[in-house]
């Protein structure tokens, strides 16, 4: 039983023309449709059912009109009829026509999504980083003390540069830092490279496996030169190429004029220099080593300097090394 109608003004009767003309067509008199209303003497007058096909409704109440003998349905009543909208059935029974909140389900295969692209975007980002050339200067400035060395022979003659103190060094390195090859009483094995020469390319790898393989040889330090340096020529920059190597020897960049490959004698690709911890020249060796060979290099560097051809001297060298302008 509704006993009042929901309205701001004091409950009392409407002066209506016809009763009919405030139901619905076909309709039951005494039930409850969508959107509909109930004047307050009808609604405490009669028993009013819930329509079995619409369900539980609101109810509205219609307040009075400016002109005699007419009503002004309730304000949510006409936006409702201005939209069409109809309310949403219930089941048989009645009650509340609210659906119960359900629990919203996380989102896994969106994250998983989106976590996948987003790891893709930062592998594609340090690839091109990875990839981008470093910058090189290839005009780098070096230091050199002491006398050059003599020319290493071409031919199979003694090295008169056994014995002979070697020429101390210092620049950059491939890392923007500073760096000296000097006499500071550990022995030294040196290795020179150019980017450019086939025999070099051979030979990093190779060392660089046996050093990772073998370990750095204990009192003795390993330096890499990179020299002959030529933007025209293939596989430059050489830090490019290093970095690509894996290699990890601390190595110095020549001038443009190959001031310190000059310096040591050097004759052609790769060149060995092997230097005792008095500074002096041990042994002199250009073209490429064997992984074999290597552990005899850095025993020599650990004796007194003298002559002492490694195990194999018919090894293979590239081109001689270009002549510095003037």
């Amino acid at each position: 039983m509704v006993h009042r109608a929901a309205s701001r003004y004091r409950p009392g009767y409407l002066d209506l023309p016809l009763l009919a003309s405030t139901l619905p067509a076909r309709c039951r008199v005494g039930l409850l449709h969508p959107g509909g209303t109930v004047h307050c003497h009808l609604g405490m007058e009669v028993r009013l059912y819930l329509d079995t096909l619409h369900g539980a409704q609101c109810i509205y109440a219609h307040t009075r009109s400016d002109v005699p003998g007419t009503v002004r349905p309730h304000r949510d009543r006409r936006r409702l009829m201005a939209s069409g909208k109809k309310s949403k059935a219930t089941p048989k029974g009645g009650g509340n026509n609210r659906k119960a909140p359900t629990q919203k389900k996380f989102p896994v295969f969106t994250v998983v999504v989106v976590g996948i692209v987003v790891l893709g975007l930062a592998v594609l980002v340090l690839a091109r980083q990875s990839s981008r050339p470093e910058p090189f200067n290839i005009d780098s400035e070096v230091k050199i003390v002491g006398t050059p060395l003599p020319p290493f022979p071409s031919d199979k003659t003694p090295d008169t540069a056994m014995g002979l103190p070697a020429p101390q060094v210092s620049g950059t390195s491939l890392d923007g830092e500073p760096i000296s090859i000097g006499a500071d009483g550990k022995p030294k094995v040196i290795i020179f490279v150019a980017h450019w020469c086939p025999h070099c390319q051979k030979e990093v790898p190779i060392v660089q496996k046996w050093i990772n393989e073998n370990g750095k040889p204990e009192g003795v330090e390993l330096y890499g030169v990179v020299t002959g340096n030529d933007e025209g020529k293939p596989n430059y920059p050489p830090n490019n190429w290093l970095r690509r190597e894996g290699w990890t020897a601390p190595t110095l960049i020549d001038s443009k004029n190959q001031q310190v490959a000059n310096a040591f004698g050097l004759s052609g690709f790769p060149f060995w220099a092997i230097v005792d911890s008095q500074g002096k020249i041990v042994l002199r060796q250009s073209g490429e080593i064997t992984a074999e060979q290597l552990p005899q290099l850095f025993m020599l560097a650990k004796q007194p300097a003298q002559a002492a051809p490694i195990a194999d001297p018919n090894l293979s060298s590239d081109a001689k090394a270009p002549q510095p302008a003037g």
